[in-house]
Protein backbone atom coordinates (compact mmCIF):
# COMPACT_ATOMS: atom_id res chain seq x y z
CA UNK A 1 0.00 0.00 0.00
CA UNK A 2 1.41 3.38 -1.01
CA UNK A 3 1.70 6.15 1.58
CA UNK A 4 -0.62 9.08 0.91
CA UNK A 5 1.08 12.46 1.16
CA UNK A 6 -0.24 15.99 1.16
CA UNK A 7 2.11 18.57 -0.31
CA UNK A 8 2.20 22.24 0.68
CA UNK A 9 5.60 23.88 0.58
CA UNK A 10 6.98 20.68 2.14
CA UNK A 11 5.70 17.13 2.39
CA UNK A 12 4.05 16.33 5.69
CA UNK A 13 2.44 12.92 6.01
CA UNK A 14 0.80 12.45 9.40
CA UNK A 15 2.32 9.99 11.86
CA UNK A 16 -0.39 10.39 14.51
CA UNK A 17 -3.22 12.67 15.54
CA UNK A 18 -5.65 13.30 18.36
CA UNK A 19 -8.98 15.09 18.57
CA UNK A 20 -9.99 16.63 21.87
CA UNK A 21 -12.66 18.69 23.55
CA UNK A 22 -11.38 20.50 26.60
CA UNK A 23 -13.85 21.80 29.17
CA UNK A 24 -12.95 23.32 32.52
CA UNK A 25 -15.20 25.11 34.99
CA UNK A 26 -12.09 26.81 36.40
CA UNK A 27 -9.51 29.29 35.19
CA UNK A 28 -6.30 27.43 34.41
CA UNK A 29 -2.88 27.53 32.77
CA UNK A 30 -1.45 25.12 30.23
CA UNK A 31 2.21 24.71 29.32
CA UNK A 32 3.18 22.56 26.34
CA UNK A 33 6.42 21.74 28.19
CA UNK A 34 7.96 18.47 27.09
CA UNK A 35 4.87 17.00 25.48
CA UNK A 36 5.16 15.48 22.03
CA UNK A 37 5.16 18.39 19.55
CA UNK A 38 2.29 18.65 17.08
CA UNK A 39 0.59 21.23 14.95
CA UNK A 40 -2.89 22.10 16.12
CA UNK A 41 -6.11 23.67 14.93
CA UNK A 42 -8.06 25.09 17.89
CA UNK A 43 -11.51 26.68 18.19
CA UNK A 44 -12.44 28.55 21.38
CA UNK A 45 -16.07 27.83 22.28
CA UNK A 46 -16.26 29.49 25.70
CA UNK A 47 -14.00 31.75 27.74
CA UNK A 48 -10.83 33.61 26.89
CA UNK A 49 -7.26 32.52 26.21
CA UNK A 50 -3.86 34.19 26.00
CA UNK A 51 -1.01 32.34 24.30
CA UNK A 52 2.57 33.26 25.22
CA UNK A 53 5.47 32.13 23.06
CA UNK A 54 9.01 33.48 22.77
CA UNK A 55 8.19 37.06 23.70
CA UNK A 56 4.89 37.21 21.83
CA UNK A 57 1.37 37.01 23.12
CA UNK A 58 -1.89 36.43 21.27
CA UNK A 59 -5.27 36.85 22.91
CA UNK A 60 -8.47 35.09 21.91
CA UNK A 61 -12.04 34.63 23.02
CA UNK A 62 -15.13 32.55 22.26
CA UNK A 63 -15.50 32.15 18.50
CA UNK A 64 -11.79 32.51 17.66
CA UNK A 65 -9.88 29.92 15.62
CA UNK A 66 -6.12 29.38 15.98
CA UNK A 67 -3.29 27.66 14.16
CA UNK A 68 -0.55 26.40 16.50
CA UNK A 69 2.57 25.37 14.56
CA UNK A 70 4.53 22.16 14.91
CA UNK A 71 7.36 22.26 17.44
CA UNK A 72 6.49 25.57 19.08
CA UNK A 73 6.79 25.95 22.84
CA UNK A 74 4.02 27.95 24.42
CA UNK A 75 2.09 28.66 27.57
CA UNK A 76 -1.61 29.52 27.64
CA UNK A 77 -3.86 31.07 30.28
CA UNK A 78 -7.56 30.25 30.13
CA UNK A 79 -10.33 32.11 31.95
CA UNK A 80 -14.09 32.52 31.82
CA UNK A 81 -17.01 33.27 34.13
CA UNK A 82 -18.81 30.15 32.90
CA UNK A 83 -15.67 28.07 32.41
CA UNK A 84 -13.64 27.47 29.30
CA UNK A 85 -14.17 25.12 26.39
CA UNK A 86 -12.40 24.46 23.13
CA UNK A 87 -12.04 21.82 20.43
CA UNK A 88 -8.60 20.95 19.16
CA UNK A 89 -7.04 18.66 16.58
CA UNK A 90 -3.37 17.82 17.12
CA UNK A 91 -1.34 16.19 14.35
CA UNK A 92 2.25 14.94 14.43
CA UNK A 93 4.18 14.99 11.14
CA UNK A 94 5.87 11.73 10.15
CA UNK A 95 9.17 13.57 9.64
CA UNK A 96 10.46 14.74 13.05
CA UNK A 97 12.73 17.24 11.24
CA UNK A 98 9.75 18.98 9.62
CA UNK A 99 10.00 22.76 10.06
CA UNK A 100 6.66 24.51 10.20
CA UNK A 101 6.87 27.78 8.24
CA UNK A 102 3.98 29.45 10.11
CA UNK A 103 3.83 31.07 13.56
CA UNK A 104 1.05 30.70 16.11
CA UNK A 105 -1.78 32.86 14.82
CA UNK A 106 -5.47 33.61 14.91
CA UNK A 107 -7.34 32.90 11.66
CA UNK A 108 -10.35 35.20 11.73
CA UNK A 109 -11.67 33.98 8.38
CA UNK A 110 -12.29 30.51 9.85
CA UNK A 111 -13.83 31.74 13.10
CA UNK A 112 -17.27 30.63 11.90
CA UNK A 113 -20.07 28.37 13.12
CA UNK A 114 -19.29 26.07 10.16
CA UNK A 115 -15.73 25.56 11.41
CA UNK A 116 -17.00 24.76 14.90
CA UNK A 117 -19.54 22.31 13.43
CA UNK A 118 -16.75 20.60 11.45
CA UNK A 119 -14.63 20.21 14.60
CA UNK A 120 -17.60 18.89 16.59
CA UNK A 121 -18.26 16.34 13.84
CA UNK A 122 -14.61 15.24 13.84
CA UNK A 123 -14.69 14.93 17.63
CA UNK A 124 -17.93 12.95 17.48
CA UNK A 125 -16.42 10.48 14.99
CA UNK A 126 -13.38 10.00 17.21
CA UNK A 127 -15.58 9.46 20.28
CA UNK A 128 -17.67 6.84 18.45
CA UNK A 129 -14.59 4.71 18.04
CA UNK A 130 -14.44 2.27 15.20
CA UNK A 131 -12.67 2.84 11.95
CA UNK A 132 -13.13 6.57 11.32
CA UNK A 133 -9.43 7.53 11.15
CA UNK A 134 -9.41 8.01 7.36
CA UNK A 135 -12.48 10.28 7.58
CA UNK A 136 -10.93 12.25 10.44
CA UNK A 137 -7.60 12.71 8.62
CA UNK A 138 -9.54 13.79 5.50
CA UNK A 139 -11.49 16.32 7.56
CA UNK A 140 -8.26 17.52 9.21
CA UNK A 141 -6.61 18.15 5.85
CA UNK A 142 -9.78 19.77 4.52
CA UNK A 143 -9.76 22.20 7.44
CA UNK A 144 -6.02 22.75 7.04
CA UNK A 145 -6.50 23.44 3.31
CA UNK A 146 -9.09 26.08 4.20
CA UNK A 147 -6.64 27.66 6.66
CA UNK A 148 -3.59 27.70 4.34
CA UNK A 149 -4.58 30.75 2.25
CA UNK A 150 -4.95 32.79 5.46
CA UNK A 151 -1.76 31.70 7.23
CA UNK A 152 0.95 34.31 7.30
CA UNK A 153 4.54 33.08 7.13
CA UNK A 154 7.10 34.43 9.51
CA UNK A 155 10.80 33.81 9.64
CA UNK A 156 11.50 31.94 12.83
CA UNK A 157 14.13 33.23 15.17
CA UNK A 158 16.77 30.60 15.94
CA UNK A 159 17.03 30.29 19.70
CA UNK A 160 19.71 28.22 21.43
CA UNK A 161 18.33 25.01 22.97
CA UNK A 162 19.60 26.01 26.43
CA UNK A 163 17.54 29.20 26.33
CA UNK A 164 14.46 27.29 25.09
CA UNK A 165 14.71 24.89 28.04
CA UNK A 166 15.05 27.81 30.48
Amino acid sequence: MEETKITYNQKMPIRSFSVQRYFSPFDHDFDIGKRKPSFSLLYVVRGEVSFYTMGRSIRGEAGDFFYIPYGIRYHSKWSGKEGTEHYCIHAVPADPLYEDPYPLQKISSLATPETLDALKEIYSKKEQGGDHDAEIIGALFSLYAKALPFLKKEEREIIPELLVRA
